[in-house]
């Protein structure tokens, strides 16, 4: 028998052949359909025309507010990123754990909402006293942070550079905390966002109306083709701009800065904020 003929140059090649085609179309295939996966350490990355958006929700949390706008972003698979204050996280320990296990991104929102103006160290103690809150309650330090009042303040900046937070504002305001009605709130949202932008509501002691108008909201930014994303992964994928980039956000004696664009949704003191949020595993 002709054993040479197994390894003719031609049946070596239409055995290569063979064998891709079998094992081509199920690597693309999982190439295509994993985007992010819950544990996984690398993702396809995304279109950078995606029309991604950050729902953001201050002041809480709340009940039953809270349970029923995380009711609804269950609903919707949709995760958000929760600035708490930590006197009222204290109070409500349950939620911040669902939250977490639900895989929102939480910021830090001070302890006590002051609306006086803050020392360096009075700011600097409200937000570590919260920090170290979270962190007992979830084993997470969160980096991010969201002032509870003046944010253009002197000693904002300085004392959240320190401390290793950067800042975050937004860029559509509905005014839900004047309790304009649900038509108000999902009208002004739908008129202002674009992609980039950073929604700011609130689940704390506001009333029903912004938890009312979340099922309008996501609707109508889904049927606009808008995905939604958390403030960390805004971060991640460079969604949003460097304060030092966007003159007109910036307090009197940082006004030196180039300007660039239009609008701010990451207010820091640096350039270099890619590092800056928390990733974290998603459990859902």
């Amino acid at each position: 028998m002709n054993t040479k003929s197994n390894h003719h140059p031609g049946l070596r090649v239409l055995k290569f052949l063979l064998i891709l085609a079998l094992i081509l179309p199920a690597t693309i295939s999982v190439a295509l359909v994993v985007r992010l996966s819950p544990n996984a350490s690398c993702a396809v990355p995304e279109p950078a025309d995606l029309q991604a958006v950050a729902l953001t929700f201050d002041d809480g949390p709340s009940d039953p507010g809270t349970a029923r706008i995380l009711d609804i972003l269950s609903h919707y698979r949709v995760h958000a990123t929760f600035f708490v204050v930590g006197a009222r996280a204290r109070q409500h320990p349950d939620l911040i754990g669902r939250m977490v296990r639900e895989g929102h991104d939480l910021g830090n929102h001070t302890y006590s909402h002051p609306r006086q103006k803050l020392t360096a160290a009075q700011l600097r103690h409200q937000i570590l006293k919260t920090d170290r809150l979270l962190h007992g309650l979830t084993g997470i330090h969160f980096r991010l942070f969201r002032p509870s009042a003046h944010w253009r303040d002197k000693e904002v900046l300085p004392t959240s550079y320190q401390l290793g937070y950067p800042v975050i504002l937004a860029s559509v305001i509905p005014r839900d905390w004047e309790r304009p009605g649900v038509e108000v709130i999902v009208k002004r949202i739908a008129g202002e966002t674009q992609a980039g932008s950073v929604i700011l509501l609130h689940d704390g002691g506001q009333g029903s109306r912004t938890v009312d108008a979340l099922d309008e909201i996501i609707t109508d930014l889904l049927r606009r083709r808008y995905v939604f994303r958390t403030i960390s992964e805004m971060i991640r994928d460079k969604r949003m701009l460097p304060a030092s980039e966007v003159r007109k956000w910036l307090p009197p004696y940082r006004r030196n800065a180039r300007p660039s664009g239009s609008r701010v949704t990451l207010f820091v003191p640096h350039k270099d904020f890619s590092d800056r949020g928390r990733t974290v595993q998603r459990t859902s």
